[in-house]
């Protein structure tokens, strides 16, 4: 989690304290603006997710990179030559955005698409 900590940081354009006992900047948003809580928790989620994955995560790929990356096509994200790879290689998820489409009957990126794994 603490990698998505970090990402999450740098989504907000916020710099993260290297000390352990500094006040964490992303809580600050919190305090501050409690309507935003929802995307600070998105980015710390999504951040973690990002940690994950690698070079090398197109060579195997794993279920939650197939999720995300089939996630991120629903939304609209056009997926490159290797993040599609992981889709088309993994075998729960052998999705196209062609099939993310079709599963929710309209264009990848509807507000209230969301795919469950």
């Amino acid at each position: 989690m603490q990698g998505g900590n970090r990402l999450a940081h740098e989504f907000f354009d916020l710099d993260q304290s290297d000390s352990y006992f500094a006040p964490d900047k992303l809580a600050g948003i919190i305090e501050t603006t409690p309507t935003r809580a929802n995307h600070v928790s998105l980015a710390v989620v999504l951040g973690a997710i990002v940690g994950s994955t690698s070079v090398n995560t197109w060579r195997h790929p794993h279920a939650t990179a197939a999720a995300y990356f089939t996630q991120l096509a629903a939304w609209g994200y056009p997926l490159s030559d290797v993040e599609q790879i992981v889709l088309d290689t993994h075998t729960d998820h052998p999705q196209t955005i062609d099939a993310v489409e079709a599963e929710t009957d309209g264009p990848a990126g509807d507000e209230d698409d969301v795919i469950d794994e």
